[in-house]
């Protein structure tokens, strides 16, 4: 993922109130990929409390939408049972 250094900022409450919606508890591939959509237009580069919490908030969602299973806390409504080919970390690398 490239930090967006342009548009606008989300409000961290904007950011708490898209993960709960879509990133929570429950998940599903088209949740997930309805909050990467809306953050993907959202500023994550200016290094404030904002942008911040939606670059942390992006690369959640983004990591699990990639994982196709349910694991501890990550409960995947679509992936419900747990697949040892899964059992490995996820690491992002995100470029200025």
């Amino acid at each position: 993922m490239r930090l967006r250094d342009n548009g606008p900022l989300m409000s961290v409450d904007e950011v708490r109130r898209v993960n709960w919606e879509y990133v929570g508890i429950l998940r599903s591939g088209d949740g997930l990929r309805k909050a990467l959509s809306l953050y993907e237009g959202v500023n994550t580069a200016v290094g404030t409390r904002e942008s911040n919490a939606a670059l942390v908030s992006y690369l959640t969602a983004y990591s699990a939408l990639l994982r196709t299973e349910s694991r501890g806390v990550h409960y995947r409504v679509d992936y419900p049972g747990k697949d040892a080919g899964w059992r490995r970390r996820i690491y992002l690398r995100v470029s200025p």
